[in-house]
């Protein structure tokens, strides 16, 4: 092949191929500003026909080196994309696992700020190596990490019990249990005998003072497990027994009264509502049918004598989500997903416009950014009634189910770190929250004075940015809610 005949193919397909594919999207999408590009690129093309055969040759090698090293590149980009990066060199679980890599390179950076250091493995990194020190260790599994495609607006059961789903509300018992690495160190504990934070034995010691239903909070991130505020409760009464799950909200909560604290009868169970989350989290509970269940008054899974079936079924769950993170896992899932002609079609497209490509370098900027606290401010608005009706029913529902074993309720209000960082973004449904509350005769510990008292409430977060609560932070929930309980003379 001639120079001269080079160019003009390389020139003059290039301008079919231009044009062709801007036929095709406006086709398939309409008219689009940025569409005009692919057009001055068309007839630039066409115009480089009418240049000398030394100009033409000289721009069709042009061409052909920006296009192949741009598609090549594409093409990288979306491989990369069916085995995430850190599957490289340090696997991830999926973010209802609690892994989020951008999240634990920032972390990181604040921390080397700080002159702390951060753990950078990520949480299933830390399992494999516990593993291979011959620890059987796990995940704890957060509420919504057993919801299928709750980021997509749905809420199956992902967990199944001979072919018939369930909806645990507890880890893996008697397990090592990885939690989570906010402030540089991994935190582990030894789950009980139904899968919880607790010492083991409690269960089996008679009526107990305490029972705490909750979330992440509850649960003890991102502390080690004797800081987290209900272990220091327990510190002063030994009769406490945590129930707290990451992820759970108000349904979940109760859910978590009726199926484990209904079986010991704690004379007080603090139910304790973190402002930031917990409204939202009743919205995923909703849509998952077992769930609302809950919401009639004898429902139960039966969850306290289960507990075998339970591990079981939840060690088969977290490794096949393990399995399906590695990269023949990736390609399977890919390949079911994009079966669709639709999906091909996307597909092609995205490959059209170097989608993968430019997804990474925007990453890229974004990465070499500083970044500040306030990027992780998100405005909120206020809850519809409906919702707040909604939670005042389960509220009301715990309050009778608690009474009927001679307990009472505290409702323990703990407040977000918007609220000090900038309170415009903090939840606007506080008050209406406490009003219900209170309607329904159920004394109220508000942590929200308590902070504002401290006078550095920003500094009870990790490096005084978004997260869970600290050692010091964590140290004086546990101090107000006992002298509170003390107060009111709940025998606490």
């Amino acid at each position: 092949m001639t120079g001269e005949r080079f160019a003009n193919v390389v020139l003059g397909g290039g301008s079919v191929l231009s044009i062709t594919s801007l036929a095709y999207l406006i086709l398939r999408h309409g008219w689009a500003a940025h569409y005009l590009a692919i057009g001055i690129l068309a007839v630039g093309l066409v115009a480089a026909l009418k240049l000398p055969v030394r100009h033409r040759i000289n721009m069709a090698l042009a061409v052909l080196s920006l296009v192949s090293t741009g598609y090549f590149s594409e093409a990288v980009c979306a491989v990369l994309q069916l085995m995430p990066p850190s599957n490289l060199i340090a696997p991830n679980m999926p973010m209802a696992f609690g892994d989020n890599a951008e999240v634990v390179k920032e972390q990181a950076k604040v921390a080397q700020a700080h002159t702390v250091p951060f753990d950078t493995r990520s949480k299933l990194k830390a399992i494999m190596d516990l593993r291979a020190q011959g620890l059987d260790a796990w995940p704890d599994i957060a509420a919504e990490a057993l919801l299928e495609g709750w980021e997509e607006g749905k809420a199956a059961t992902a967990v199944k019990i001979n072919g018939v789903g369930v909806m645990p509300l507890s880890g893996i018992a008697g397990k090592p249990t990885v939690l989570c690495n906010e402030s540089g160190q991994f935190i582990i504990y030894e789950s009980d005998e139904y899968g919880f934070n607790n010492p083991k034995g409690l269960w089996g010691s008679g009526q107990l003072k305490i029972g705490a239903v909750g979330d992440s909070f509850t649960h003890g991130k991102c502390v080690p497990s004797d800081k987290n505020f209900v272990s220091l409760i327990r510190q002063q009464q030994p009769s406490t027994l945590n129930v707290g799950r990451s992820g759970n909200g108000p349904l979940c909560d109760l859910a978590a009264i009726k199926e484990y604290l209904s079986i010991v009868r704690p004379k007080v169970v603090l139910w304790e509502y973190f402002e930031g989350n917990d409204l939202a989290d009743l919205e995923v509970e909703l849509r998952n049918p077992i769930l609302r269940r809950y919401l009639e008054a004898e429902f139960s899974q039966h969850l306290h004598s289960r507990q075998p079936a339970i591990d079981q079924a939840l060690m088969e769950y977290v490794e096949s989500v393990r399995h399906s993170r590695e990269p023949l896992g990736h390609l399977r899932q890919y390949l079911v997903r994009q079966h669709s002609l639709s999906g091909v079609l996307d597909d092609v497209e995205g490959f059209i416009k170097l989608a993968h490509a430019r997804q990474q370098i925007s990453q890229a900027v974004q990465r070499l950014k500083p970044k500040d606290a306030r990027e992780f401010l998100v405005r909120t608005t206020q809850a519809r009634a409906d919702d707040i009706e909604l939670f005042r029913r389960i509220l009301e529902q715990a309050k009778v189910s608690v009474e009927a074993w001679g307990g009472t309720m505290t409702f323990v209000y703990l407040p977000q770190w918007e609220r000090y960082a900038d309170v415009q973004y903090a939840s606007k449904d506080r008050d209406r929250i406490i009003e219900v509350v209170k309607q329904l005769g159920i004394f109220v510990v508000d942590l929200h004075p308590a902070f504002i008292k401290h006078g550095d409430p920003v500094s009870l977060f990790p490096f005084r940015r978004y997260g869970h609560y600290t050692e010091e932070g964590n140290r004086l929930v546990a101090e107000e809610i006992l002298k509170a309980l003390a107060g009111v003379n709940h025998e606490a």
